[in-house]
């Protein structure tokens, strides 16, 4: 999410995705558009499978939506509306619409550029979450001039908004090659350059940071360690816009009070928002309990539940922010951390 190559990518994509929706000229607009697709080849060839299987999967059913919205300021200029319409407060008619056209313009390069965080973290996941629904309906609109008929086949198995673009516009590698090299020397490119690699040292600093205030900051914290189960079928219920990625196995959750089910019968329920960390290689979930808890009141939360490690049936404790309950497992203290091991049983 803090990558500098994918995040600078981005930004250029929306910047010649818009260049290409401001301009009739059509040779202004081949090249605009040609320039989209060199710079997101470009930038996805750095990405998974699973990365660009995402963005295509999004850009087909949150883009397509708002592809639906341009279109209708498109579809509605120059009618004549009804009666009632003007009882709508604002409401000036639809003889121009442009300005609501350039309204979503302006917040696909905001939102592509990572302006935009929803939530008042420009570190998670937040500033991405809706430039996959602006890019795609800056495709589709661009489809409606390369590609008319693109509406039949989009619903095709191994079709996409990307893949029906590439072959209306039948770029040349060539012309791909230069399209890709006029837009690393922009001077727009060297300053989100400048920009993202910035964002990415502040966005590690404070992933740090996070992650130091759940594993080792004040108070108690609760740990439930779920590697002895054989193959528990973890689920998770958050919000998208409160995800930070530490690394590969580590993501930290916030914004929302969370919930973790391991198979059919343990649970971790939080009861405000509490930021909690899930690390699938260690295979455990950790969060600290309410700042005013002391180890006393989550003891007389336990109450006559055995703190030394013996296997327990039919867990269920309220703690200070959160309630646990599990079929079968152990209870011990590390310092101010409880810990929950959850033992097979739970998986049902």
């Amino acid at each position: 999410m803090l990558s500098v190559s994918n995040n600078v990518g981005f930004a250029l994509e929306g910047l010649a995705l818009a260049d290409a929706l401001h301009t009739t000229d059509p040779g202004a607009f081949r090249r605009a558009t040609v320039r989209w697709l060199a710079v997101r080849r470009d930038r996805r060839s750095g990405l998974p499978p699973q990365a660009v299987e995402y963005e295509d999967g999004v850009e087909f059913t949150e883009g397509l939506a708002k592809y639906s919205e341009y279109r209708l300021f498109q579809s509605l200029e120059g009618r004549r509306p009804g009666p009632t319409m003007l009882w709508a407060q604002g409401f000036n008619g639809y003889a121009s619409l442009a300005p609501q056209r350039e309204k979503l313009l302006e917040k696909m390069k905001r939102n592509m550029s990572g302006e935009v965080a929803v939530n008042g973290d420009p570190y998670g996941t937040a500033p991405l979450r809706m430039r996959l629904y602006y890019s795609g309906m800056a495709i589709g609109v661009i489809l409606d001039r390369i590609s008319p008929g693109w509406k039949n086949r989009i619903f095709a198995p191994d079709a996409t908004l990307t893949t029906l673009a590439e072959e209306a516009l039948k770029a040349a590698p060539v012309e791909m090659e230069k399209a890709l090299q006029e837009a690393k020397a922009d001077p727009a490119y060297a300053s989100l350059v400048q920009s993202k690699t910035k964002l990415a040292q502040e966005g590690k600093e404070h992933t740090e940071a996070a992650l130091k205030e759940i594993e080792e900051g004040p108070g108690i914290g609760l740990i439930v360690d779920y590697s002895k189960l054989g193959s528990p079928k973890l689920g998770l219920s958050f919000t998208p816009f409160g995800i930070t990625v530490v690394d590969g196995q580590r993501t930290i959750f916030s914004q929302v009070p969370l919930k973790v089910t391991f198979g059919d019968e343990c649970e971790v329920a939080q009861k405000v928002p509490l930021p909690l960390l899930r690390d699938t290689e260690r295979k455990l979930v950790r969060f600290r309990l309410l700042p005013s808890a002391t180890r006393a009141d989550v003891e007389k939360a336990l109450g006559p539940v055995p703190a030394s490690g013996g296997p327990i049936s039919h867990l269920a404790v309220d703690l200070p922010g959160a309630f646990l309950k599990a079929e079968n497992a152990q209870i011990s203290w590390n310092g101010d951390n409880l810990i929950v091991s959850l033992l097979k049983g739970n998986e049902r």
